[in-house]
């Protein structure tokens, strides 16, 4: 599969979600901040089948920019976006409304959710992957 992945950078949360998507799409990986995610989403090339974007809180000051950059993605490519940072129900029904299926829960860590997100094609020790955010915490 053709994929890519956006994820955070910054801590072991995002780290391991964008290891755990490799695993299981063999995406190729762009690590972002928050504040370079627009210009990171720029670099993800035409044609490809899959993005999957992990831990970047999409509330955010360029939120409309970022809503219509992932618009115009889905439509021609799964786009699955994974996070659980505060979200409003706006931002999460702008999400839905551009194709993009939402992962979102502020109860879990990115990496957890990521993890099952792909439970059924990651093999069965990819799960330490996501308990690292936990054990960091």
């Amino acid at each position: 599969m053709n994929a890519f992945c956006i994820s955070h950078i910054k801590d072991v949360d995002g780290l391991g979600s964008a290891a755990l998507v490799v695993a299981a799409t063999g995406a190729r990986v762009i690590l972002s901040d928050y504040d370079d995610l627009l210009d990171n989403l720029s670099r993800v090339p035409s044609g490809i089948e899959r993005l999957v974007l992990c831990d970047l809180g999409a509330d955010n000051a360029n939120l409309e920019e970022f809503l219509n950059v992932l618009k115009k993605i889905a439509q021609d490519a799964e786009v699955t976006y994974i996070d659980h940072h505060f979200m409003t129900p706006t931002t999460k029904n702008k999400l839905k409304e551009s194709r993009v299926r939402l992962v979102h829960s502020e109860e879990e860590c990115s990496s957890i959710l990521t993890y099952l997100t792909f439970k059924d094609t990651l093999p069965e020790r990819a799960r330490l992957i996501a308990l690292l955010r936990l054990a960091a915490a």
